[in-house]
């Protein structure tokens, strides 16, 4: 389960060193100078933009941005190896431009939702997931990588080679080196099409059971955010997507909200909870029976503008993530709605996804 607030309390200021590393140099291997620097200085050097690495104290953080080049493309196996400073959108139209005319194509087959600009190397180091209903955690996406020790030294990991390694560093947030190359495993592109219900959110375990049987691939559960209605009557919307036949046209004009629909969404998101998400169930419903790709139906498009609404002196956001086991789902939902009406949380959006257990990596969260 995901949940966004608003919190009012600032985070303290940290002192990272950010380096990046200069492409245009004539060595092979640009990014080992920072690294050798973060050696002699004796300081911690972290690979990841995500998560919490920015908030470390004398550290160096190496800016992998401008690593982005593509290698490898392998037709045949569905193996996409690039430099881990790339980030999804270029991946994507990376994969059209190379497969363009082509009957079949490899996709991704998932990426983080909400999000865009997020790097193949941060999506390994916290080894992401997205809205696939019977998908592990990014990991198993992941045929090997690069990574660079404190030392300057490269080490190739998989599953075969360097094993131990390759089960740290997916989701190890940086701590055991930094990934210089990843080799993705791609999946058939297909197309999908969406299915919306609103839902008493209660009944959302049988509707997903439903979906699995049916063949869906993807969904999740957008909850209400007004919690003035009973438990009982709290709704969610169920959206979906199962494939259809590869001939299925896909207009061009298709419902979607513009940048301008998410601000005026995320400002009623503060002011009038119950119409913020009458609003969205709306939209929703209204593009049920919609057809997508399966790669890019998962890009947030104009969803990221929405934080331009944001007042300045509100405050800021958290985003939060809990997981359980799928028999204590309604037993936390409860437990979190009368906590956030005790303490009087105002809570953004939340959202319900189903992730299948990880049997990979070490510090696995799923």
């Amino acid at each position: 389960m995901k949940s966004t607030t608003c919190s009012r309390s600032l985070t303290r200021r940290a002192s990272v060193a950010l380096l990046s590393p200069d492409r245009s140099t004539t060595s092979r291997r640009p990014w080992q100078a920072p690294a050798r620097r973060a050696e002699r200085s004796a300081l911690p050097a972290v690979g990841t933009r995500w998560a919490a690495s920015k908030f470390g104290r004398d550290t160096i953080l190496l800016d992998m941005k401008q690593f982005k080049r593509v290698g490898r493309f392998d037709k045949e196996s569905g193996r996409l190896e690039a430099e881990a400073g790339i980030e999804w959108p270029e991946v994507i139209d990376y994969l059209h431009d190379a497969q363009a005319g082509h009957a079949k194509a490899w996709a991704i087959r998932e990426k983080q939702t909400g999000v865009d600009r997020v790097s193949l190397g941060g999506s390994l180091a916290s080894n992401i997931h997205g809205r696939g209903l019977r998908f592990p955690p990014f990991v198993s996406d992941i045929e090997s990588f690069v990574l660079m020790d404190a030392n300057g030294k490269l080490h190739t990991c998989s599953r075969r080679e360097n094993g131990e390694l390759f089960a740290l560093a997916i989701g190890g947030y940086g701590l055991f080196g930094v990934v210089v190359h990843v080799t993705l495993r791609l999946v058939p592109r297909t197309k999908v099409q969406r299915v919306v219900e609103v839902i008493p959110v209660k009944d959302l375990l049988p509707w997903f059971d439903k979906r699995l049987e049916q063949g869906f691939l993807f969904g999740d559960c957008q909850y209400s955010t007004d919690l003035d209605s009973t438990p009982e009557a709290h709704l969610g919307v169920f959206s979906c997507y199962k494939p259809v036949d590869p001939a299925t046209p896909i207009p061009d004009r298709q419902k979607q909200l513009s940048a301008k629909d998410w601000k005026e969404l995320y400002a009623l998101a503060r002011s009038d909870k119950k119409k913020a998400f009458e609003r969205y169930a709306k939209y929703y419903l209204g593009t049920s029976g919609q057809v997508y790709w399966s790669d890019t139906h998962q890009l947030a498009g104009n969803f990221e503008g929405y934080r331009e609404a944001v007042d300045a002196k509100g405050g800021t956001e958290m985003i939060t993530e809990v997981y359980v086991k799928r028999d204590a789902l309604l037993s936390l939902l409860s437990k979190a709605r009368k906590d956030f009406l005790e303490h009087n949380v105002d809570m953004t959006y939340g959202t319900i996804r189903f992730i299948e257990k990880d049997t990979e990596s070490f510090l696995a969260w799923a």
